[in-house]
């Protein structure tokens, strides 16, 4: 089997796998090249990690590789601490194969186009320099979307000799911007102890639900590589493949986070910090098998981040295991000086305490709630099959802890979050749920019309030679779906449209908030409260209004990811105006999908409401290739359910994945 094919764990097609992959002995014959001027050593701390990649299997290790496998062996080495070069040695050789292992898994999916800017070099160089992490992450290789701004202590060196790292958001029009800061993200990731080996693709600005939208090109779906071969669609091992098959082949692996979530699926990292305005770090996720983390609104700074609609941009987590994302968000959550939405929340420092706290469904049980208008006709078999598993798994735990009052149990070794017991199921009502998606595309086209503005090849971006006329510089630099959502922004917010269309689209907004706090318990317990526990005081923890829940379990997405092949061919069709399709107005906008409601259906309602949200994997199903034919060849792709929270309530939206999680795999 090709390496390419190993690195992505499915089969794809031997010209892909020529043109992407190559031998890891000449991957690390590349970064002796490039590290040659760091000294004596050098090549024989490469030879090193060599042996070190090759005795721990790392290459295909890192198909299923977290964080948390990863930290145990950097720390199984010998410490550094009694001086012992040898000890060093061994040390410098573990970080070492584990950058360069995801480096060649990279290199191997490279034809999935998911990387923007590879600084792998630049952190093997540092290391070989001497460089030293310490933090909860220190030495842990991921991924940053390229709408964060990166500057020096992310910096890469470029083919000029210079040292910087670019931010593109995925848009020739900042092509050239170097940022002159760090993202508070980036920052604290840094602080932390965590390498950054690569810049990844994102739909232009943010702006996409597919992947399809980067400059640079789609992102494809690591799963699956399709070709039609005399009207039929057969496996990418098929002997009659064209030697070139083309793009739309591939499904889509969702957006606009789509090269952070191959870039984790594939191994090229561990862990890929996203950014999520209406689904776009949660949607990838589940169409890569991933958990997808999405804070409250404010929770992480967003200092730094090219904004698509600052009132619902919110950077998030996408990884293998639910405690390594409780682990990054740890490092990440906190108040930022430069962002003041993140100074609304008590915590201040961030770290453990973010997990830890007074809530009732520590002493009494997590409720879960499902609401009925989540159950849609688009929702996929499979979809509805993935939320039924979970439903079924959370009753039969719900019934064997019927009473559940004791503290939830301590984390396991090696674990972050605990298992807490399930209290109940139950049904809740979120009527104004239907309403949203048309809401969101009013409010993120109007924000967009905003923050965009400053983009006109004059202040910031690229310009046109010899014209100087804004117009000029974005009709030639901006992609065509973000002009559309521009344009459509400005529509809504003109004063002939603005009643029925912005203003329409706020009051939705309003009225899904309220219905989600309606819904989820707030926290029942006061911190004095909880430090003076006692039994007698059961009431003040088990206290909750009847029909209320602590987290909501909803699905994802629709189904399975569209297809390349019907992205493109209904471009026409992605960009319609938002007006045309508020509640009384007109039908529910439509996707990019055949046709279909926007897969973004189902993550936009916790967007508008600025709550915590999380998917998470429950296994694959049998999707048809395509949805025309569903009596046709058919392929396994991942699924999940979203667990969605009370603003603030991240501890109990990671807690409950955490123990839906752990009740899966039993």
């Amino acid at each position: 089997m090709s390496t390419l094919a190993r690195a992505v764990g499915h089969p794809l097609s031997r010209s892909l796998a020529d043109t992407a992959s190559r031998p890891l002995s000449r991957a690390f014959a590349t970064t002796a090249a490039t590290t040659a001027a760091t000294g004596h050593g050098t090549d024989e701390a490469l030879a090193a990690a060599r042996a070190t990649v090759s005795d721990h299997h790392m290459e295909h290790a890192l198909g299923v590789l977290t964080v948390g496998d990863a930290r145990r062996f950097l720390q199984s080495s010998p410490t550094e601490s009694d001086g012992s070069s040898k000890a060093a040695a061994e040390a410098l050789s573990r970080r070492l194969a584990l950058l360069l292992a995801c480096h060649e898994r990279g290199a191997q999916a490279a034809a999935l186009n998911f990387s923007v800017a590879d600084r792998t070099a630049q952190a093997i160089r540092d290391l070989l320099a001497g460089s030293r992490a310490d933090g909860p992450l220190a030495h842990i290789p991921y991924t940053l979307k390229d709408n964060f701004a990166t500057s020096s202590t992310t910096s890469a060196t470029s083919a000029d000799g210079s040292t910087w790292l670019g931010t593109t958001a995925g848009s020739r029009m900042l092509d050239h911007y170097r940022a002159p800061f760090d993202a508070t993200v980036a920052e604290r990731l840094h602080r932390a102890g965590a390498t950054l080996l690569e810049k990844v693709a994102l739909d232009e600005f943010g702006m996409g639900s597919a992947g399809f939208w980067a400059a640079q090109g789609p992102a494809l779906h690591p799963a699956h590589v399709l070709s039609l071969v005399d009207g039929q669609y057969m496996p990418a091992t098929s002997a009659a493949l064209p030697l070139k098959p083309m793009r739309q082949h591939f499904f889509a692996p969702g957006g606009s986070s789509s090269g952070s979530a191959v870039s984790v699926s594939t191994g090229a990292a561990l862990f890929s910090i996203g950014t999520d305005t209406g689904g776009s770090v949660r949607m990838p996720a589940a169409f890569c098998g991933l958990f997808g983390f999405k804070p409250s609104h404010g929770r992480l700074s967003r200092h730094g981040l090219v904004s698509y609609s600052s009132g619902l941009d919110c950077p998030g987590i996408l990884a293998r295991s639910i405690d390594d994302v409780a682990l990054i968000y740890q490092s990440l959550a906190g108040r930022d000086p430069s962002d003041t939405l993140t100074w609304q929340f008590a915590n201040a420092a961030g770290g453990a305490s973010l997990l830890t706290g007074p809530e009732a469904w520590r002493q009494r049980g997590l409720r879960f709630g499902v609401p009925d208008e989540y159950l849609t006709d688009e929702l996929s078999p499979q979809a509805a099959g993935a939320l039924q598993t979970a439903i079924d798994i959370l009753c039969r735990a719900a019934a064997a802890t019927a009473t559940a009052t004791g503290l939830a149990s301590a984390p396991e070794p090696g674990a972050i979050l605990p298992t807490v017991p399930v209290a109940d199921v139950l049904p809740v009502s979120l009527p104004t749920t239907a309403d949203g998606l048309s809401s969101y595309y009013v409010l993120a086209a109007a924000g967009a019309s905003s923050d965009l503005a400053r983009f006109d090849g004059i202040r910031f971006g690229s310009s046109v030679p010899g014209s100087g006329i804004p117009v000029d510089n974005r009709s030639a630099y901006l992609g065509r779906n973000v002009r559309a959502r521009i344009m459509a922004g400005v529509d809504c917010l003109s004063s002939s449209n603005y009643e029925k269309t912005f203003s329409a689209a706020s009051r939705i907004r309003e009225a899904i908030s309220q219905e989600f706090a309606a819904v989820l318990c707030p926290s029942s317990v006061s911190p004095a409260a909880f430090a003076d526990f006692a039994p007698e005081a059961d009431h003040l923890v088990h206290a909750a209004p009847a029909g209320m829940a602590d987290v909501l379990l909803v699905p994802t997405v629709l189904g399975a990811p569209p297809r390349m092949m019907y992205i493109h061919q209904s471009e026409r069709d992605s960009s319609l105006m938002p007006s045309q399709h508020l509640p009384g107005v007109g039908s529910v906008c439509m996707g990019p999908d055949e046709g279909t409601p926007a897969e973004d259906a189902f993550t936009v309602p916790a967007s508008l409401a600025g709550l915590p949200a999380c998917t998470v994997p429950i296994g694959t199903a049998r999707f048809p290739v395509d949805r025309h034919h569903p009596e046709g060849m058919t392929v396994d792709l991942p699924v999940g359910v979203q667990l969605i929270g009370r603003r603030g309530g991240e501890a109990a939206v990671l807690a409950a994945a955490a123990t839906l999680t752990r009740a899966i795999n039993l």
